[in-house]
């Protein structure tokens, strides 16, 4: 099970655990939504994550693979995000902080 960002031929981004594919459709658990946002305050960007489909009784979503542009791995700290929401809450460290490592 790979944590990837699916993005849609609609633009839409989908953050979630892949967790079946095959030739047609590729099946997502506990698909969130992405968006980036400027924050007014700070300058930065935050990114902000929703239940792509908040109604849906099951947490696994499958897409035909027709209305999707491309899977790409988020960078650590999307997925560390997501990992806390969803997943083990293991926060994987970006730096070691251990000379020579």
């Amino acid at each position: 099970m790979s944590v990837l960002i699916t993005r849609l031929i609609t633009g839409e981004e989908i953050l979630g655990s892949i967790t079946e594919s095959s030739d047609d459709t590729c099946t997502i658990d506990n698909p969130v939504h992405i968006a980036a946002s400027q924050n007014p305050s700070t300058g930065k960007i935050d990114i902000h994550m929703a239940p792509f489909v908040p109604l849906c009784a099951d947490k696994s979503l499958t897409i035909n693979l027709k209305n999707v542009l491309c899977q790409y791995e988020p960078v650590l700290e999307i997925k560390n995000k997501y990992s806390t929401m969803f997943g083990s809450g293991i926060i994987i460290p970006s730096n070691t902080g251990i000379a020579g490592v």
